[in-house]
């Protein structure tokens, strides 16, 4: 979960750096869509009440990233349905995946990648 975050966070950079006026490339616009739906999930999983702020975080760096208004489109969709896929997981796999991520050292880090 860490390196999906920290991986997320330095794609986003990277990117930021290397833009120019051209769309962002496919091949990284389909690795935020279910990277971002992972975070959306792992906030509903613990009851952070993130949503928003990770939205609107997400939303304002693919604007920087100069994606197109398609490729936005694409991560939003990827991102919601997996988002949804992890919602809709069986009680007892949340159960066992709460124990691994919702813990306070972990919301820490997201709300400090959240500030970048």
């Amino acid at each position: 979960m860490r390196f999906l975050s920290a991986a997320t966070s330095g794609l986003l950079v990277a990117l930021a750096v290397a833009r120019a006026d051209a769309a962002v490339p496919n091949s990284i616009t389909v690795l935020l869509g279910p990277a971002i739906g992972y975070l959306l999930g792992q906030s509903d999983l613990c009851g952070w009440n993130l949503n928003d702020r990770i939205r609107t975080t997400y939303q304002n760096d693919l604007q920087q990233l100069g994606m197109t208004e398609t490729q936005k489109a694409t991560v939003w969709s990827d991102a919601k349905a997996r988002e949804t896929k992890l919602n809709a997981l069986p009680a007892q796999a949340k159960a066992g995946m709460k124990a691994g991520v919702c813990t306070s050292a972990m919301r820490a880090e997201i709300e400090r990648e959240l500030a970048e």
